[in-house]
């Protein structure tokens, strides 16, 4: 659906839910899905998986909606841990990124899973009374969305390197600790 249709059905919808005879808790979510009309020649199959994850603001997110942190349904997708024990000083990034593991199942706050069918899914929106929320819930629906778009057919930047290294060097030990089944 396009995105001015889907913005009306979407305030439609947060108003059904803000009447007497519907309530949200803890368990509910709104599930954001993003895709690109053809005619952008912006193909989701380009998604630069890795800088979108670097990039995404999870902080953000949870300001707006606490409760999803730590969150089973929507876990962050900062969990980036590399498959083998490594120095990754002198490699290039294009191994370093082949060397990661990624979120790779639906219960994290990205849902990476459809990209090859052309969509993907944002998790993060949810808790009891979410519906209150309209105004964050467009503003995180229009981040989402041009956070993707700048993702795809693009490249790690010096500083999104610079960040990745960062994160695996203050993070490699405590991946390590789990080769050994006493740990």
């Amino acid at each position: 659906m396009a995105y001015s249709n889907a913005r009306i059905f979407l305030v439609k919808i947060l108003k059904m839910l803000r009447t007497k005879d519907f309530s949200t808790d803890n368990k509910c979510s709104l599930h954001i899905n993003i895709s690109f009309d053809k005619s952008v020649n912006k193909p989701l199959t380009n998604l630069n998986i890795l800088k979108l994850i670097l990039n995404i603001d999870e902080e953000q997110i949870y300001r707006y909606f606490p409760n999803r942190e730590n969150n089973f349904y929507a876990k962050s997708v900062k969990r980036i841990i590399p498959f083998k024990s490594y120095d990754f000083t002198d490699q290039s990034i294009n191994i370093l990124q082949n060397s990661l593991e990624l979120p790779d199942d639906k219960y994290f706050g990205v849902n990476f899973l459809n990209i090859s069918e052309g969509r993907l899914e944002f998790r993060y929106i949810g808790d009891e009374n979410y519906e209150e929320h309209q105004d964050e819930i467009f503003e995180l629906m229009d981040y989402f969305i041009e956070l993707t778009y700048n993702c795809i057919d693009s490249k790690l930047d010096e500083n999104e390197i610079e960040n990745l290294t960062d994160y695996l060097s203050s993070n490699i030990n405590r991946f390590k600790k789990f080769n050994k089944l006493d740990n």
